[in-house]
């Protein structure tokens, strides 16, 4: 296995020959900003969106409180992510249960939210993040003035002063709830075939709609202030990228190929040459696959890391949200997705709760697919990536995803066909010392250079560049 580096990283800033280290990072550090990307699709009944929206309330009333605690003390964006993985039915006061409670009540009434859960769950097609953040932001501008009412009764005081809205929110809803309606009878609307157009109807009205809270913001005394700008007009956006965290644990690779031939990568990944490219040797589990074994530079824990194949294609994958719901234990996902307040039980209840085994299974699939995942436009890398999660630890900081590597499993490196002579002299001596603390004697050198006919990389081993230890 191969794994190109610059010389600022190998033995600059990082030092990661010397420490024989190998990093894991986060999709968000890799070169691809499609990596491990999937689209997100709701396919649920009454049950899940009734209770998709009660969690979206809470949310809502969640961050109203905290506005109105901390005003623009915090930044309620950047410090803390959404608190999405709370019980819904679990609060910490009587104050704050009777909150929600009246908001909810007061708020199902409302013809568009009944209309809404029946539009949702007899949709003959996925609902898409696009889709489902317009209906989101109309639920939000509905619910606020409820939310104001009921909190101002209760603590005595509103947050906000006037809302910035450039049209009366009742003023909206009858056009949607005639949409809800239509799409019922007419089959053959836009909102029941094609899933792509769809998608682009919604992406196009969201366009619309950010352009008409943008002339809000401008006329509004809340541009400046963050969190309440925050509450008003970003929260719907941060809270469909928050609910992944209720999906998948966060995930972190490290990227090698099987091959180092193509000149491309090598003028992209090991600075235009003038890096390096090291050699693991090949090594095999008892089912046959390649793997590393790394220790943990924090826990000095040993684990055998797989070298998986990435898997290239033309379109990300499609993950169905209720049906994948694995960061919550089984009794919150049983009473507080799949059932109704009222015992009703979901129609998908079967999907998960009628095998957990196979459900499981199929997660972890699913997770590991996306995982090891690229566009095609990447092909030519042929990468094999070694992957962990934090499902089961804490990995955020950097250090905890840093491993070490056996120096015994470095088979040699290869020099780029730029690599100046003083950085190999750097890079020699590193391994010198290596090898000399451990006697080793087979430790190998290469040379590359670009094949001007086809710009194939070519090696050829240093021979004369040989180490010789007495062993004791």
């Amino acid at each position: 296995m191969y794994r190109l580096r610059s010389i600022e990283g190998l033995i600059g800033k990082h030092k990661e020959l010397q420490a024989q280290e190998i990093y894991l990072a986060t999709p968000e550090e890799l070169n691809d900003p499609l990596e491990g990307a999937y689209d997100l699709q709701w396919i649920g009944d009454s049950v899940l969106w009734n209770n998709f929206l009660k969690h979206f309330l809470m949310v809502l009333i969640d961050e109203y409180c905290h506005l109105g605690i901390l005003g623009e003390e915090y930044d309620l964006r950047n410090y803390r992510r959404l608190d999405v993985l709370k019980s819904v039915r679990k609060f910490k006061t009587e104050e704050a249960k009777k909150l929600y409670t009246n908001v909810e009540i007061k708020l199902f009434e409302y013809e568009f939210v009944s209309e809404l859960i029946s539009f949702l769950s007899k949709k003959n097609t996925p609902t898409q993040k696009y889709e489902l953040k317009n209906y989101l932001k109309i639920f939000h501008h509905l619910s606020l003035s409820i939310i104001e009412s009921e909190f101002e009764n209760i603590y005595g005081f509103r947050v906000f002063k006037f809302l910035p809205f450039p049209m009366k929110i009742e003023e909206i809803l009858p056009q949607y709830i005639d949409i809800f309606r239509r799409n019922k009878i007419d089959s053959t609307s836009i909102f029941n075939n094609e899933g792509e157009k769809l998608d682009d109807f919604f992406s196009y009205i969201n366009e619309m709609y950010d352009q008409i809270e943008l002339i809000a913001l401008l006329k509004s005394k809340y541009t400046n202030i963050s969190n309440s700008k925050f509450y008003l007009f970003e929260l719907v956006d941060r809270y469909l990228e928050d609910i992944e965290l209720m999906l998948y644990p966060n995930w972190f690779t490290a990227c090698f190929m099987s091959t180092c031939e193509k000149s491309s990568i090598w003028g992209y990944y090991a600075d235009g040459h003038k890096g390096v490219c090291l050699k693991f040797k090949e090594k095999k589990d008892d089912n046959g696959n390649y793997i590393i074994e790394l220790r943990n530079k924090n826990t000095s824990k040993v684990r055998k890391f797989i070298f998986h194949e990435v898997i290239y294609h033309s379109k990300n994958y499609k993950i169905d949200f209720f049906k994948s719901l694995g960061k919550l234990p089984g009794k919150q996902l049983n009473d507080e997705w799949y059932t109704n307040i009222d015992g009703t039980l979901s129609n998908r209840v079967a999907d998960i709760f009628e095998s957990d085994d196979l459900w499981r299974n199929q997660y972890w699939m699913k997770f590991e697919e996306y995982t090891k995942s690229k566009t095609s436009d990447w092909k030519s890398e042929n990468e094999r990536r070694i992957l962990t999660n934090d499902f089961f630890s804490n990995l955020k900081e950097k250090d905890s995803r840093k491993w070490v590597y056996d120096f015994n499993d470095l088979e040699g490196i290869v020099f780029g066909a730029k690599t100046s002579n003083a950085d190999k002299v750097r890079i020699i001596e590193v391994i010198m010392e290596k090898c000399k603390a451990q006697k080793r004697n087979d430790f190998k050198f290469y040379q590359a250079r670009v094949e001007k006919s086809n710009e194939i990389v070519k090696y050829n081993e240093l021979k004369l560049l040989q180490f010789k230890f007495d062993k004791e």
